[in-house]
């Protein structure tokens, strides 16, 4: 909207430039003189007689006969001079046209409206400094809060890392402890095949195992699973059942409870086994599982092997076994047992 009022006011400046000032009809002033003239010649008639311009004691200078100026010589003599009326002047009302009066006055009506409308805008320019001011300013302000909070919070963060990586330590040295405790206080039962030096080979032989409880607590829901297994060196192995033992389900601390796996020494082995240091290797398998006092699941396996080195023959048909290592745990290798 300034902007348009702005080329308004340009545009009547071109048209004052453009349109000469009205210049005063001087034949109306003459003819106002000529009718002022003939109305005062009128009136003379009836009028008083005017006095003379010249003053009647001012004499006449007589001419020098010899033809100089004598009035050269009074020059500087002081003279009165009387004026007794002044000629009448008429004074008429010119009528102008109202766009004259427009031009006249335009120019002032121009500079008044550019000087509101310049007054205008150093009053918005004004108002919008101040308000980029004060928004200014408020940035400013915002800028150092959010810095000051971007420190505490980078602060915080330090100690919320701190403290959590001093919780993380303390919960794990919590959760060692209470492991270390478990391990501790849990049952844990031992596994012990039981040595024998001689085998009946006209029935199934037993090979006894013991379970012991060796932990501070109970053992709940006992199973086990094991078999055994016999091998001649230069013979096919003979392989008993792998098959669930009889062991009470409950086993208390310190408290041995016993079972046993079958396996067979064939009566062809005490006749083909002449050479008395032939190589015997009994082995016992099996799996126990068991559950402790913190509800903790836990499955063991159990590898035994005992080796012999001859045999020899005893009365009643028992054979007697050259024992050169008794039974000791060993690694099962994939493929060596199949159940």
């Amino acid at each position: 909207m300034l902007k348009s009022l702005a080329i308004l006011v340009f545009l009547l400046a071109i048209l004052q430039a453009l349109n000469p000032a009205p210049r005063r009809a001087t034949t109306s002033a003459r003819n106002g003189g000529s009718n002022d003239k003939s109305s005062s010649q009128g009136n003379q008639n009836t009028a008083s007689p005017t006095s003379p311009l010249v003053n009647p004691k001012i004499k006449a200078v007589p001419a020098d006969p010899h033809g100089h100026d004598v009035a050269a010589e009074t020059t500087n003599t002081e003279h009165s001079v009387k004026i007794t009326s002044v000629p009448p002047i008429a004074i008429t009302d010119i009528h102008k046209p109202w766009w004259e009066y427009f031009l006249d006055w335009g120019q002032w009506v121009f500079a008044g409206v550019l000087a509101y409308v310049g007054w205008q805008q150093v009053r918005l320019l004004r108002r919008q400094e101040k308000i980029l001011f004060g928004a200014r300013k408020e940035i400013h302000t915002q800028a150092r809060h959010m810095s000051r909070q971007a420190d505490l919070m980078s602060s915080n963060n330090e100690v919320a890392l701190v403290s959590a990586n001093a919780a993380k330590d303390s919960a794990k040295a919590a959760n060692d402890q209470i492991k270390m405790m478990k391990e501790k206080e849990r049952a844990r039962i031992q596994v012990t095949p039981l040595d024998f030096d001689a085998v009946d080979p006209t029935e199934p032989n037993k090979i006894m195992i013991e379970f012991v409880n060796i932990g501070p607590t109970n053992a709940f829901d006992v199973r086990v699973e094991a078999g055994a297994k016999v091998t001649v060196d230069g013979l096919k192995p003979e392989q008993g059942e792998y098959t669930d033992l009889a062991v009470p389900t409950l086993l208390k601390p310190e408290k041995a409870e016993s079972s046993w796996v079958v396996w067979d020494f064939p009566r062809r082995w005490r006749d083909e086994v002449v050479d008395d240091r032939a190589k015997i290797i009994f082995e016992v398998v099996g799996q126990i599982k068991y559950r402790d006092v913190f509800d903790t699941t836990h499955i063991e396996d159990f590898f035994y092997r005992m080796n012999v080195y001859g045999i020899e023959d005893m009365p009643h048909n028992s054979v007697k076994l050259k024992l050169m290592r008794k039974w000791h745990p060993f690694d099962l290798h994939p493929g060596e047992w199949k159940f």
